[in-house]
């Protein structure tokens, strides 16, 4: 073979390889996003919380909270805190508890804002840290829903020993919270209602929108690889974090929110799951809203479609 042919057969060959390396890097780095995000504590997010105007100091000074801990069957600690107002501590809403799951880098104490709409209707409201979030130690991996979703089996195995077996637990969820608080539904039936706001229909779903649309790269073949690496790292499967098939076996009563202007989960998917199962469906589609803003930018209006849906399916 001439040389210049041999040469040019090098180059190619060296090429494919880089391109090779350069996809694997990328899947890994994709896939560490989701294992070990950058999370934050407590004083970033109320501080970011403040900026988003989702509630002020003031509100916060002001609440009444108590600490606990319970133990996930994986072996870490959760940390969680009970928010309670004088609407909670009358007797006819004695058994009524909402329990609250943070999205994705956030934490506990960003959910205080929905939780202030529920103690206006009686709510006692438990929030908690998802694994490697917020105050729990971070050694094990995010997964996305897969997890999160038996810890807050645990969690409400804990709410009921606490307040009693009569009581009518909510669960409500921001973002992955929602994707947390919709997988629970398909392995827990004990939710009485069920609010999900910004969260993902299905994890593959969701990693080819952000791959192509927001991260403008290929689905293939990063996505592949991404599964392999989760599947070995993360020890789950991507195709088992669908929320969409708790929402397709429930009856409970669903509330989806979601911003229409949503620029990481597209309003799409809480569209599909508002059409999916038996139960009663509503969607509420806030304009103009980015991803978990609903509220910051519409507090009154979100407050009364929130309020309305408890107080006619509760």
């Amino acid at each position: 073979m001439p040389l210049p042919a041999l040469i040019a057969i090098w180059i190619v060959a060296g090429l494919l390889i880089l391109l090779i390396i350069g996809f694997v890097l990328i899947s890994i780095k994709f896939s560490l996003m989701v294992l070990r995000p950058n999370t934050h504590d407590t004083e970033f997010l109320l501080n970011e919380a403040y900026e988003f105007k989702r509630f002020t100091p003031e509100y916060i000074a002001s609440l009444n909270k108590e600490e606990f801990t319970v133990r996930s069957e994986y072996g870490y600690d959760m940390h969680g805190i009970i928010l309670r107002n004088e609407n909670t501590e009358k007797e006819e809403y004695r058994n009524r508890v909402a329990v609250l799951c943070h999205g994705y880098t956030s934490g506990k104490i960003v959910m205080s804002g929905y939780a202030g709409i529920l103690m206006d209707l009686g709510f006692t409201c438990v929030m908690y840290d998802h694994r490697n979030h917020g105050d729990n130690v971070k050694t094990v991996n995010t997964t996305m829903g897969y997890y999160e979703r038996k810890d807050l089996v645990t969690v409400l195995d804990w709410v009921y020993e606490k307040f009693g077996k009569d009581a009518r637990v909510i669960t409500y969820g921001e973002s992955m919270g929602s994707a947390i608080v919709l997988s629970n539904l398909e392995i827990d039936d004990r939710p009485v209602l069920t609010i999900a706001d910004c969260g993902y229909s299905d994890l593959t779903d969701l990693f080819r929108y952000l791959l192509k649309g927001v991260y403008h790269m290929p689905i293939w073949p990063i996505l592949p690889i991404a599964g392999v690496i989760l599947k070995i790292w993360g020890h789950f499967d991507m195709k088992d974090v669908s929320p969409r098939k708790g929402v397709i076996k429930t009856k409970v009563p669903i509330l989806f929110c979601h911003g229409d202007s949503d620029s990481f989960i597209p309003k799409e998917m809480s569209v599909e799951m508002s059409k999916l199962g038996d139960g009663v469906r509503q969607l509420y589609l806030c304009k103009g809203a980015d991803h978990a803003q609903s509220f910051s930018l519409e507090p009154e209006e979100y407050r009364k479609v929130v309020t309305e849906f408890i107080n006619k399916y509760y």
